[in-house]
């Protein structure tokens, strides 16, 4: 299903059931289940991956950085705590604090809000990037520093000063009571704020 009411190439997928539950959470510790019988592969799902291939079609595409990237093998440089698949053991919040480069595509499906409490314990960090508005400023704050294009799985579609929205994707899930997921392509305004220009004003 295809939408340009909005002026912006929208796709709905109705997803099945095995759709993954618990938010997707990365950053699972080794060994651990979100759910029993249901190993947890720390990656997008696969709808989603074949859209991130679709956009990004891998060597030639340009540098790609992967925030919170889990199990996942997408992207040049991928930033996760623990996951031995990350080129960097590192999180995300000390990555964009010293990183200078200038990424082509960012990646990231961060932490959402989690229903049930008691599984905290089993993450590495399982802050929700929505819920901590400092956390999520900073973020910002190095995407319209360093990223020509964002593609970001949330519970929303976010938008940044100097970015316009490319095309949506939304995840609907099967049961009645799970939240709907969107992924976002950001794309850099060079008109409105350059890349390249230093003190951005970011008011």
């Amino acid at each position: 299903m295809e939408s340009k009411a909005l002026d912006i190439p929208v796709q709905v997928y109705y997803q099945g059931n095995n759709y993954k539950s618990l938010a997707n959470l990365k950053q699972y510790r080794v060994g651990s289940v979100p759910l029993p019988g249901k190993p947890y592969t720390g990656g997008f799902p696969v709808r989603v991956i074949e859209i991130i291939k679709s956009i990004i079609p891998g060597p030639g595409a340009g540098r790609v950085l992967h925030l919170y990237s889990g199990r996942s093998d997408i992207g040049d440089v991928r930033i996760d705590l623990e996951c031995e698949e990350a080129t960097r053991n590192m999180s995300v919040e000390s990555f964009t604090a010293q990183d200078n480069s200038t990424w082509d595509w960012i990646l990231l499906d961060p932490p959402y809000r989690l229903i049930d409490t008691s599984t905290l314990k089993d993450y590495a960090d399982a802050r929700p990037l929505s819920g901590s508005a400092l956390l999520r400023d900073r973020l910002c704050l190095y995407f319209r520093h360093h990223a020509n294009n964002i593609l970001w799985l949330d519970y929303c579609s976010p938008l940044l000063k100097g970015f316009t929205r490319a095309r949506l994707w939304f995840f609907i899930p099967p049961r009645v009571f799970e939240n709907v997921r969107c992924l976002t392509w950001l794309k850099r305004n060079q008109g409105e704020m350059p890349i390249s220009v230093g003190g951005i004003d970011l008011t």
